[in-house]
């Protein structure tokens, strides 16, 4: 594959721990993707923060380390995707 590629990965994912799962994508490839490193992220600190009501009912995939701020996350992952990879890698020269 030769696409650009960028990868994000959570630094304390302990329900599949990088070394088992992303860290062998980024290995895998013959040309290093864009990788990203994210501290202190956990396995589910990727999705949207939790209504009350989701957390009642899945407080796994709603519970974020202390420390880590989930919702600031997007912010700075939007901008890297779109701003920093799309429009550098994909824009027709």
């Amino acid at each position: 594959m030769t696409a650009a590629v960028q990868l994000w990965r959570a630094a304390d994912d302990k329900i599949t721990p990088n070394e088992w799962n992303a860290d062998i994508v980024r290995d895998a490839r013959a040309k290093p993707p864009e990788d990203h490193l994210v501290p202190k992220a956990g396995h589910f600190d990727f999705i949207a923060p939790c209504s009350e009501a989701l957390a009642k009912v899945a407080a796994e995939i709603c519970t974020t380390e202390p420390g880590f701020d989930r919702a600031a996350l997007p912010q700075e992952t939007n901008k890297a995707i779109v701003v920093m990879f799309f429009e550098a890698k994909l824009r027709s020269p």
